[in-house]
């Protein structure tokens, strides 16, 4: 039976988390997520302010809202889930099927 890291190397993906968090709370995060997501820290929230994704309605800090990309080789962006609050996250079937369609290997593939 593979595992999402055996299907997301099987498809050549990567999942890359970016985070406004603590170095704290960046480390919680990593050890609940472990691989196959990287986790990246943004202190200063540059990306989350570049690509505006955050609550406008939060006054005491800038609360982040989750975005998934699916980026092809070239670097195109070929999927993306914007969520629509902090709780909402895409499941992991929907991850692997956005690496799955990028990759064009069918999921049918053997993955030995």
């Amino acid at each position: 039976m593979s595992t999402v890291a055996d299907t997301l190397r099987l498809f050549r993906a990567r999942i890359i988390a970016i985070s406004a968090d603590s170095e704290a709370g960046c480390r919680s995060m990593a050890e609940m997520t472990r691989p196959p997501i990287e986790l990246f820290r943004d202190p200063e929230a540059r990306w989350i302010r570049a690509i505006s994704r955050y609550d406008p309605g939060e006054h005491e800090h800038l609360a982040a809202l989750p975005a998934m990309f699916a980026i092809d080789e070239g670097g195109q962006v070929r999927y993306r889930y914007l969520s629509r609050n902090a709780g909402d996250r895409p499941s992991t079937a929907l991850l692997l099927l956005a690496a799955e369609s990028i990759s064009g290997i069918p999921s049918g593939s053997d993955r030995s």
